[in-house]
Formats: C-alpha cells, sequence, structure tokens
C-alpha cells in the first residue's frame, strides 16, 4: 500500500475470491491495509471459500489442488465488500540492546532545565564503565548484596510457574533494599550495575535518595524534584511442565488444583526497568540483546531517566502556563463582573434620581394647582393662615426629594 492509505477498499465477491486463492491471507492482508482476521470475517460472512490449512505448502511444493467453486448468491447487499484500511504500522525501532550503540542517543529536551544540562552534559567526558569488582560500593547496594546473598541461603517458597529468583527482603534485615530480582549465579553482576547506574545518574546530576514508609519504603534517584525508580530483575524462559506424582495426584483429588503448565528458568539475562516516581509506573525497559548487554548502555538508561525528568518538568510547566491562564481569565472574569456591578448600581442610583426627580416635579405641580385653588377662595388672604404653612411645607418636601436642589442652590447667587 502507499503512504496514502485510501479511505475505503471495495471488491466484488469474484474478486475477493480470486484474491484468496491467489495469495496467503497474510500476504493479501498487507496489500488491502487491513488483518488477516478482517479477510477471514468478511470470507465467512459473504460465504466465500477460503484454502484449507496446508494448501499454500502444497503450491509451494509444485501440487495444484483444487479449489471449491464460489457459491451464487442473489441477494445484491452480498455482491461487494467494502474494507476499511488503518493507517500504515510504523516500525519499532530495534531494541537497544541488539544495536551496536555505534550511534549516541540524542540529548534532546525540551525544558529549560533540562537543555542547560545536556549542554554541559555534552561538554563534559562523563565515564559511563560498570565497576570491575565488588569493592567501594555505596552502602545501600552493599546491604542488598548482603540480603540477597542471605536469601541464597534461606529456604524459599517459589510459587509454581514463576521463576525461583532471590528476592532481598526488607522486612527480614529491616532495611530498604534495592528491588534486584535474580538468580544467585546473578548477583554479582547486578550489584555490579547497580552499582555503576547509580554512580552514572550521580554524575549527570541525580541524587539517590531513600523514602521511608510504615507500610514500603524503596530508594530512587530525584533530579529537579522528579522522582525515578528502577529495579534489576533476571529474564527466564519458558519450558514446558512436567508434572510430579504429588502434583498429578493432588490434581486428580482436588479440582481446583492444577500443575502449571510451563517452568520459566532463569537464563543470565538481566532488564532493568524504570519507573515513574511513587507509582511504580513503568517508563522503560533497558534488557540484554543480542550483540550488547546491559552493562554496556548505561548512557543510553540515564538518558531514558533524563528524558522522562524532561518530560515532567514540561508538563509541570504547561500545567502551571495552564493554572496561570486559568487564573488570570478568573482575574479578569471578576474584574469584568466587578464593573458591571458598579455600572448596575450606578444605573441604579440614576433611575432612583430620575424616579425623585419627576415625583418633585409633581410635588410642584401639585403644589401649584392647591395655591391657585386657594386663591381663588380667599385661603390666602392671611399670611399665617394654615394654608400659607401648608404651601411652605409642600415645597420644602418637594426641594428635599428633587435630587437637582443642591446644585441649583449653588448656581443661584442669591441663595
Amino acid at each position: 500500500m502507499s503512504d496514502l492509505t485510501p479511505l475505503t477498499v471495495t471488491l466484488t465477491r469474484e474478486q475477493l475470491y480470486d484474491r484468496v486463492w491467489s495469495a496467503s491471507a497474510v500476504q493479501l492482508a498487507k496489500e488491502l491495509g487491513i488483518s488477516d482476521v478482517a479477510i477471514g470475517k468478511a470470507c465467512k460472512r459473504y460465504q466465500i471459500p477460503k484454502p484449507p490449512a496446508g494448501y499454500w505448502a502444497k503450491v509451494a511444493n509444485g501440487a495444484s489442488p483444487t479449489r471449491p467453486p464460489l457459491p451464487v448468491i442473489v441477494d445484491p447487499k452480498m455482491q461487494q465488500i467494502t474494507f476499511w484500511p488503518g493507517p500504515p504500522r510504523t516500525e519499532r525501532p530495534p531494541a537497544p540492546g541488539n544495536t551496536d550503540g555505534s550511534t549516541d542517543v540524542e540529548l534532546e529536551f525540551v525544558s529549560t532545565n533540562m537543555k542547560e544540562l545536556g549542554e554541559r552534559m555534552k561538554a563534559s567526558s562523563l565515564s559511563w564503565a560498570v565497576p570491575t569488582s565488588l569493592q567501594s560500593l555505596h552502602p545501600v547496594v552493599e546491604l542488598t548484596m548482603e540480603a540477597l546473598k542471605q536469601s541464597a541461603k534461606e529456604k524459599r517458597y517459589v510459587r509454581p510457574g514463576k521463576p525461583d529468583l532471590l528476592y532481598p527482603s526488607s522486612t527480614r534485615i529491616g532495611r530498604n533494599t534495592l528491588d534486584i530480582r535474580v538468580a544467585p549465579g546473578s548477583v554479582d553482576r547486578a550489584i555490579k550495575l547497580a552499582q555503576g547506574l547509580i554512580r552514572a545518574a550521580q554524575a549527570v546530576g541525580f541524587s539517590f535518595k531513600e523514602q521511608k514508609d510504615s507500610y514500603r519504603g524503596y530508594h530512587y534517584l530525584e533530579l529537579f524534584g522528579h522522582q525515578i525508580q528502577f529495579s534489576i530483575v533476571e529474564l527466564s524462559n519458558r519450558e514446558p511442565h512436567v508434572p510430579t506424582a504429588k502434583e498429578l495426584a493432588d490434581s486428580a483429588k482436588y479440582s481446583y488444583s492444577k500443575p502449571p503448565k510451563w517452568d520459566h528458568l532463569p537464563n543470565g539475562m538481566l532488564r532493568v526497568n524504570l519507573f515513574q516516581g511513587n507509582l511504580r509506573t513503568n517508563v522503560a525497559e533497558i534488557a540484554d540483546g543480542k550483540v550488547r548487554r546491559v552493562e554496556q548502555m548505561i548512557r543510553e538508561i540515564v538518558v531514558a531517566m533524563l528524558k522522562e525528568v524532561d518530560v515532567a518538568l514540561e508538563g509541570r510547566r504547561v500545567q502551571w502556563e495552564e493554572q496561570r491562564h486559568a487564573m488570570e481569565a478568573a482575574d479578569a472574569r471578576r474584574r469584568e463582573e466587578e464593573q458591571r456591578r458598579l455600572e448596575q448600581k450606578e444605573l441604579d442610583d440614576l433611575v432612583a434620581q430620575a424616579e425623585r426627580w419627576e415625583l418633585s416635579e409633581r410635588l410642584r405641580r401639585y403644589r401649584a394647582e392647591a395655591e391657585e385653588v386657594a386663591r381663588k377662595a380667599g385661603a390666602l388672604d392671611d399670611p399665617s393662615s394654615k394654608m400659607h404653612a401648608w404651601l411652605r411645607w409642600v415645597a420644602n418636601v418637594a426641594d428635599r426629594v428633587d435630587p437637582l436642589s443642591a446644585l441649583k442652590k449653588r448656581d443661584d447667587p442669591a441663595s
């Protein structure tokens, strides 16, 4: 298929029948950009015969097996088959252990702190070698080695179907150790690897710390406030399990007792697991490969830790930026709301003043009308009459209600 994958691929029953019998399902799936499972389902649904098992082996040997005819279907909806190809799969890069390490891992970072650290690393000459002896070990590494050797002397329970690996129990020795699970023959190698990894990580700026917890403590490497844990595990080969006489007897006696299907035998290959923070989220795995062992990939392991810190720092920066923008937006909304509240208050005050002015004008008109009626009736002949007093009171009330009275008095020179 080309880089521009079509949205759909439509074939008639006859076309799919011819192609199914012209190439294997795996090869046809690659050509159409779908899975061989999808081809099998389509053949079953549209009643298209498929080559039986061993058909292509016979063809490769020069035979010409007969193929069944295509059944006739008159339903017009069953005459065409449409597939929806997915995007082309990208090939995974080879595992570090399967490369010769001739190409250095790029020190490309996004966060400011990690960019500066990367430049310092490029300008310095760091040693990525693993120690060749067990002398001058880090105290925690030495404690882990003693715990592993003590575990080798003890009788251990190995769960059926699980590899027989040593594990330094923090409960037995009363102190937290490194997470190393290996067979007795790989203890020295794992200890040297742990020593070299811690020393290389400290050389680029990591701090080696311990988290003490009442339930489960652990050690970790920290850089710019971000924690990275690591473990070293020996891999195993899977071989068919041969049930013992006791397992067969227990299986016949108890329905819940079943011997394991496989035995997992340690094979001497080590793998380093990197975990994010205290959540034990796996972020990288680097193991012995066909070309190199993990001791030769200390730089790749440290760079993987640095890149995880870089991702965390950049994520933290983005989160802070989002929080800052959210706070700024909330502050802007608060100011807008305060401005709207002040404007509404001013509007309410203006409306109240207008209503008071209209009331004062109504009172003055009413006073003038009342004064005219009283004058015609002769009620204003006596200046000391109650009518005069009432008219003065109404005028004072109108002036007190009128919000413009103060302005009028300020502009009136006689007042």
